[in-house]
């Protein structure tokens, strides 16, 4: 029987990836920062190890590993947004 509640989870977390994707691919090319905000990755961070953290407590595979995911794209972006103060 498919858990359809898994299902959609690892949807989320598959679009949640394609929709970082294109952004992060941009700033590793250009290594410019200065149209996102500090604030804004800040949060997405805080907000994806919650979720991390939620799915590894409520055994939700698809909240773990999307959580973890979206930290492992965002902390690029954070270090160049840090890095180059732009």
């Amino acid at each position: 029987m498919i858990d359809y509640g898994e299902f959609f989870g690892i949807l989320a977390a598959l679009l949640a990836v394609f929709i970082y994707l294109p952004q992060l691919i941009l700033i590793l090319k250009t290594k410019q920062t200065r149209d996102i905000s500090l604030l804004f990755l800040i949060l997405i961070l805080l907000c994806n190890i919650s979720w991390a953290l939620n799915g590894y407590f409520e055994n939700s595979l698809s909240r773990l590993f999307s959580g973890i995911i979206i930290i492992i794209m965002t902390l690029p972006m954070l270090y160049f947004k840090l890095k180059n103060n732009n």
